[in-house]
């Protein structure tokens, strides 16, 4: 049992849209993330999501309306509304959702977003039947790690393949 210190955390990270697991509780994941810019228009099939602005302000973009967030603020984005995070400048945000909560990888220029639709379900859909393929043991399985571990792996895939394609573009170029 220890004690977190919200602002030293922030001041450890250097990445936007990256989401750093500060504590973990009854499958809950408390996340603290720097934003700046626009991310992807997204949702989560099975999670609502809990954003908090620790600093700064940031806009909640959903269809067919949008949500100012200030220092202090929160709001609990419902299962399946498709959202898009907006912040114009710097903005630290404490995110709170069950720890299998896949999340998005750093937002993409508009051309590689569709290379990574293909790319992230297909490696997601194959570990999560590894999932349920688990579930149906026999015998009870902690399947915790499982999902922590797909999520990294899905993180990996997309930002390898988003170096990759950066690589290949840069050869093109020159």
């Amino acid at each position: 049992m220890d004690k977190v210190n919200v602002a030293e955390k922030f001041r450890q990270i250097w990445e936007y849209w990256k989401p750093y697991i500060a504590a973990e509780l009854n499958g809950q994941c408390v996340k603290l993330d720097k934003l700046k810019g626009e991310f992807v228009w997204h949702h989560h099939e099975n999670e609502d999501e809990m954003l908090l602005v620790v600093k700064g302000r940031l806009r909640l973009e959903f269809r067919d309306k949008h949500v100012w967030l200030e220092e202090g603020e929160f709001m609990v984005v419902p299962r399946g509304v498709e959202h898009r995070p907006v912040a114009g400048e710097e903005a630290h945000v404490l995110l709170f959702e069950p720890a299998s909560t896949l999340n998005h990888m750093s937002p993409l220029p508009e051309e590689d977003q569709a290379r990574q639709r293909v790319r992230v379900p297909y490696g997601r859909r194959l570990l999560m039947e590894l999932l349920l393929t688990t579930r149906l043991a026999a015998r009870p399985v902690n399947i915790q790690p499982l999902l922590l571990a797909i999520h990294s792996v899905e993180r990996a895939c997309c930002y390898y393949y988003y170096q990759h394609d950066m690589l290949t573009r840069e050869s093109e170029h020159s």
